[in-house]
């Protein structure tokens, strides 16, 4: 019996990193024409996909740290194992823009079905800005079973997201949640199967060092690439 409560279980993994992934595409400015970087030009009549990741690592003592970057889980997961509560300053060493935190657990029960909510509190500051004042990021994730298997301890949902700016007067933002999605790369993990989870949740695939779009992205390019040509000749009249 007490082989199966545990597989049905929810627990949060401390071996590897939970990240999600986002991707925006940046509208192209006119004036921007003939400035090049790297013999690229920086307009592109479509505009440019960015994607960026936010990465979670949860420590056993209760801390943990978020570090948002362009780089991929696979770089990051090297640069995380690194990190260590214990020498603080190795968050910095290893990941510059990343930022402690602390997190609580709440396993809750519904319908019979087990839910393990992750709630996290980060300090966002800067050495580089030494007098901003910091702000409070929260976080909430939640794990939980599929229906009929075990508990999903590789894949998480992001349920909130906000920022609190001062406490005293109740200034807090919340930030809408559009992919909520949070999946999980342990540090034990072949490349392969690290790229393979990397991959799964990414919009972009990567084949050979080069991007390619899914079908919908090519679309949407496509459509805002007409429409501006569409301005470009009206403002030509």
């Amino acid at each position: 019996m007490v082989p199966h409560l545990r597989v049905q279980r929810p627990r949060l993994r401390t071996d590897g990193i939970y990240f999600d992934a986002h991707t925006k595409l940046v509208k192209g400015l006119i004036e921007g024409r003939g400035m090049k970087e790297k013999d690229e030009d920086f307009y592109s009549a479509c505009g440019k996909w960015s994607t960026y990741y936010r990465v979670f690592r949860f420590f056993s003592d209760g801390s943990m740290f978020v570090n948002i970057t362009t780089q991929s889980p696979l770089e990051v997961r090297k640069a995380a194992a690194a990190v260590t509560p214990s020498r603080p300053a190795s968050l910095r060493q290893r990941l510059k823009d990343a930022c402690w935190g602390s997190f609580t657990l709440r396993e809750e029960a519904e319908h019979g079905q087990s839910t393990l909510r992750i709630d996290a509190r980060v300090l966002v500051s800067h050495d580089d800005y030494p007098r901003m004042k910091p702000a409070e990021m929260r976080y909430s994730l939640h794990l939980s079973r599929r229906p009929g298997g075990g508990a999903t301890n590789a894949e998480a949902v992001l349920v909130g997201h906000s920022c609190v700016y001062d406490a005293a007067t109740g200034d807090c933002k919340h930030f809408e949640i559009r992919k909520p999605e949070v999946s999980f790369i342990a540090f034990g993990a072949s490349r392969a199967t690290a790229r393979h989870v990397w991959l799964s949740l990414a919009p972009l695939a990567e084949f050979d060092g080069g991007v390619k779009l899914s079908q919908l992205a090519a679309d949407e390019a496509a459509a805002r690439a007409k429409v501006m040509a569409e301005d470009d000749q009206r403002l030509e009249r």
